[in-house]
């Protein structure tokens, strides 16, 4: 037996997010690439009766979040583009090439399939476009006691967080859902697509009432109710 060493974390692997199709289970693997110094984690699938591992997805380094489609055609999963923000990839399972569903400046968060897979509802956000930089430096304030995030740096307090819908065949047609000016997660979208279940904050004013709640959000009728009590 080797004796374990700094150096034996490099040859650590983790792998997480296992969803199956037939007889392949598609998992992210996640590593360390010492030469780069940078965690990296790929899209593999291993067939169940042979035992072949095969690697998916594109040349980005860093992806999470897949899934298969309701119709089975697609691999789903984020990855970063080249101006490192999340975007939705859709890679044909039959073969093909993983292509870009969306292209959000501000990338995407997460992502749900409608019940027959000719749709996406996903979660992204929108800033206001940016005055003339000054070569001087600017003075900057914030209203709210969490106003910065490990791995995020300082948050923004103009942000619109944004929930959108977009076909698969029209990839090109995205439309805004739902807008607010605070975050929230899209939890579940029905099957005949009348409601959304949303959770929020239990007090988007109120920084200091920790918890949250769950929304049911008709989206016939644009209104919503809370499905939970304090």
């Amino acid at each position: 037996m080797e004796k374990i060493t700094k150096e034996s974390l490099f040859d650590l692997k983790s792998v997480a997010q296992p969803v199956q199709y037939d007889e392949e289970i598609f998992y992210i693997e996640n590593s360390i690439n010492k030469e780069e110094n940078r965690y990296e984690s790929y899209i593999y699938s291993y067939q169940l009766k042979t035992g072949e591992k095969k690697r998916w997805g594109n040349d980005s380094h860093s992806v999470s979040g897949i899934s298969i489609s309701p119709n089975k055609k697609y691999l789903s999963f984020l990855a970063a583009d080249s101006k490192k923000k999340q975007q939705i990839m859709l890679m044909p399972i039959q073969g093909g090439r993983a292509f870009n569903l969306t292209d959000e400046k501000e990338g995407v968060t997460s992502f749900i399939w409608n019940e027959t897979g000719a749709s996406v509802y996903y979660q992204t956000s929108q800033l206001p476009e940016e005055e003339e930089k000054s070569d001087f430096p600017q003075s900057k304030s914030w209203s709210k006691f969490s106003y910065k995030l490990d791995g995020a740096g300082l948050l923004p307090e103009n942000k619109q967080y944004q929930l959108k819908k977009i076909d698969v065949a029209f990839e090109a047609n995205s439309h805004t859902i739902l807008e607010k000016d605070y975050s929230f997660s899209l939890k579940h979208v029905a099957k005949d697509e009348s409601f959304m279940l949303i959770e929020e904050d239990l007090d988007s004013e109120d920084e200091w009432r920790y918890g949250s709640t769950v929304y049911y959000y008709d989206l016939k009728d644009k209104h919503s109710y809370s499905l939970t009590k304090e």
